[in-house]
């Protein structure tokens, strides 16, 4: 509700955006991002879908991007319950857990990109 509100009294300040690949590009690296920072993919995605409704995204494009955010996220980040558990269990340090983490995220993030580029190129208006 309070991030709601805040978007609602900042509205004339955020600029006039169209959902395109450039936006969903960068909503989906913004998920990714913020899950290596410490903010669960599950909490960027509450926050990001309040902010991006108005656009009228198509549903299924948010979608893949919600969920490859959070698939991704959850492998980055290094404070989620995957890596602590890998840390607590095995003894490896979650720095060399990052470390083997990072060029997963990267690929898969290039990956995901190609898969919206793809989506929102030949998408099939019905």
């Amino acid at each position: 509700v309070g991030l709601s509100t805040l978007f609602q009294s900042f509205d004339a300040l955020l600029p006039n955006l169209e959902f395109s690949f450039q936006l969903a590009v960068m909503l989906l690296l913004l998920i990714v991002v913020l899950a290596v920072v410490g903010i669960h993919p599950v909490i960027s995605i509450a926050t990001l879908g309040v902010w991006i409704t108005p656009l009228h995204p198509d549903p299924d494009v948010l979608g893949t991007i919600f969920l490859s955010g959070w698939a991704i996220g959850v492998v980055a980040a290094p404070l989620s319950g995957l890596n602590l558990a890998l840390h607590s269990r095995y003894k490896i340090s979650v720095t060399d857990i990052f470390k083997w983490h990072y060029r997963y995220a990267l690929s898969m993030s290039m990956f995901a990109s190609g898969l919206l580029w793809f989506y929102m190129r030949f998408e099939v208006n019905t």
